[in-house]
């Protein structure tokens, strides 16, 4: 019977990075060993320029959802890789549902099943209920892979505004960009790792300062089991090396 004293904390992460765009989820991720990229954001160039020299195999799933969960069960079956990274859980949230209605359209001789604004087709209702089942299924398979790997999830994050009628109060919650709430607000529940990445401005005019929070700040929501500080500093340097370095200092 497995004993939790014999789990090795930070083996093998299991991390959602998540921050608005530009505040370096994927370079950190790029930074890990070894990694394959399910590229769904075209962000491959600004890992060139980053890393240059640095075997970063990826493979570009911009509308291709049957080929991406090919691939997925492939890397199950098989890894060879140490880190694997889907950037991001926003563009496989949109992929997913450019797929099911595909898949409905394809049905063309069933009206009802369309829904059209402008002559397009638009989601509908049935279309959530399948873009929770597609990420719900990839977290499995997430779940499976770091059992070889790293496994890194990138998510972009959304501000929602809820206004209290009786109090006039106005709260902003900051949760995951994805079609539907529900699945947004169950994602971090699977991660041992979430952090926040964010970026402030170099007060001497350079390019900004790069951050993340591993802890709850406000409502940039994150949280570690590793013995880190709750804000890491990695403008110039490489985020691997320097979670790693900050690891081993805890662990002393």
């Amino acid at each position: 019977m497995p004993n939790a004293k014999d789990l090795v904390i930070g083996d093998r992460q299991f991390c959602l990075y998540k921050g608005e765009p530009g505040t370096g989820k994927s370079v950190a991720a790029g930074s890990f060993p070894k990694p394959f990229f399910f590229d769904m954001d075209g962000r491959m160039r600004v890992l060139t320029n980053r890393y240059p020299g640095k075997d970063i195999v990826y493979e570009s799933y911009f509308s291709n959802f049957p080929g991406m969960m090919l691939k997925l069960g492939e890397l199950l079956n098989y890894c060879d890789y140490e880190t694997i990274v889907f950037d991001s859980l926003t563009s496989f949230s949109r992929t997913t549902m450019t797929h099911m209605i595909k898949s409905r359209v394809a049905d063309a001789g069933n009206i009802k099943k369309r829904l059209q604004r402008g002559g397009l087709d638009v989601s509908q209702l049935e279309d959530y209920g399948g873009e929770t089942a597609a990420i719900t299924q990839l977290l499995d398979a997430m779940r499976e892979l770091n059992k070889k790997a790293n496994v890194i999830l990138i998510a972009h994050c959304v501000d929602v505004i809820e206004r209290n009628t009786q109090t006039k109060s106005v709260v902003v919650n900051r949760q995951l960009l994805t079609g539907g709430k529900k699945i947004a607000a169950e994602i971090p529940a699977y991660f041992d790792e979430a952090y926040h990445f964010y970026a402030r401005p170099d007060l001497s005019g350079g390019n900004p300062d790069y951050f993340v929070a591993t802890s709850a700040a406000g409502i940039d929501w994150a949280k570690t089991a590793l013995p880190i500080p709750n804000e890491i500093t990695w403008t110039n340097k490489n985020f691997y090396e320097t979670l790693t370095e900050l690891i081993k200092v805890g662990r002393t």
